[in-house]
């Protein structure tokens, strides 16, 4: 990711010039979305809102903070979770996320690229992420996968992004 910041934090003073020199609309273009830090502003503003990047990673941000207008229901998985308990004040998403956050660690292709165990026999190991945090983010992709193969995730609880799941 070659993200040096975002527009995060002047995003309201954005919104401050264009509501000073009446600039008004209903719709919004992102250029250069990045972490779509404006669209969402503007999404959350009731903008219709169209985005743009030349970076991957920000395309899938673009899907799921800006294409989706709903939060993830996840119908067809949550009946497969019933390790987690459901209830009035935990949301379908909380529900997944709780059960992710359960799963163990696994060397996978993130832990084996971009972890210090993972490339131990390199001259300068790699330190993006622990050897823990890169285990686990191997098995929640791989579960994730799992969940879409076996036909439980519908398209907006699930986009396939660039990087291979083992190897």
């Amino acid at each position: 990711m070659r993200y040096i910041g975002n527009k995060e934090n002047v995003v309201p003073r954005i919104d401050e010039i264009l509501t000073r020199k009446h600039i008004t609309g209903e719709s919004l273009f992102d250029f250069f979305s990045g972490t779509t830090s404006v669209g969402k502003y503007y999404k959350r503003m009731g903008y219709r809102v169209n985005t743009s990047d030349f970076m991957y990673f920000s395309y899938c941000l673009q899907k799921a903070y800006i294409e989706n207008n709903t939060v993830p229901g996840f119908e067809r998985l949550l009946p497969e979770l019933c390790s987690i308990p459901s209830g009035l004040l935990i949301t379908p998403l909380e529900r997944v996320i709780a059960y992710l956050d359960e799963l163990k660690p696994e060397q996978g292709f993130i832990y084996k690229h971009y972890t210090p165990g993972g490339t131990a026999d390199l001259s300068q190991p790699r330190m993006y992420f622990s050897d823990e945090n890169g285990g686990k983010i191997d098995a929640i992709r791989r579960q994730i996968e799992q969940w879409y193969e076996a036909g439980l995730l519908v398209e907006n609880e699930y986009y396939r992004d660039s990087l291979p799941i083992d190897s």
